[in-house]
């Protein structure tokens, strides 16, 4: 940001964005105290998990029954390993996220809402993470980082 002033005849303020940024439609959510979000063409749906819907396979892994479809759960809170976070499927918000025709849950605390997101690298801040794509500055200043929906299903998924 340049600002230019001029006695009497006021003042010129110039925003300079850098190329390198991109703008999506995505979906803001918390996970304990962090603020993630997500492409919103990457959500399927959003539901409230019953027990009975939950079940682990014989490797540990636990899977969720949404209409006869079988989809691994995934906890942010486990993989991201954020503390404070709910860990509990049928206390959380289950959000079904797609990518590359593949789908799994994807355990949340709270839905905070929808918005425009522009996307920054994370390269020039912390480095390469597994899952997260880039990051986003929110309106009242806080940090939310973008999930790569692809990248996360593949790391259950290996």
């Amino acid at each position: 940001v340049d600002i230019k002033t001029e006695a009497g005849k006021g003042s010129e303020f110039i925003l300079q964005i850098p190329l390198t940024m991109a703008i999506i439609d995505g979906i803001t959510v918390r996970v304990g105290r962090g603020f993630y979000s997500l492409p919103l063409n990457d959500i399927f749906e959003f539901f409230k998990a019953r027990p009975d819907q939950i079940t682990k396979t014989e490797g540990g892994q636990e899977t969720v029954n949404l209409r006869g479809s079988i989809m691994p759960l995934l906890k942010l809170a486990e993989i991201f390993n954020i503390p404070g976070a709910n860990l509990d499927p049928t206390e959380g918000i289950m959000l079904v996220v797609q990518s590359a025709g593949k789908r799994a849950c994807l355990l949340i605390d709270e839905v905070v809402g929808n918005q425009q997101i522009v996307i920054k690298s994370l390269s020039e801040y912390i480095g390469k993470v597994e899952g997260l794509s880039g990051c986003s500055i929110l309106g009242d200043g806080t940090v939310s980082f973008i999930i790569d929906t692809g990248r996360l299903i593949g790391l259950r998924l290996e």
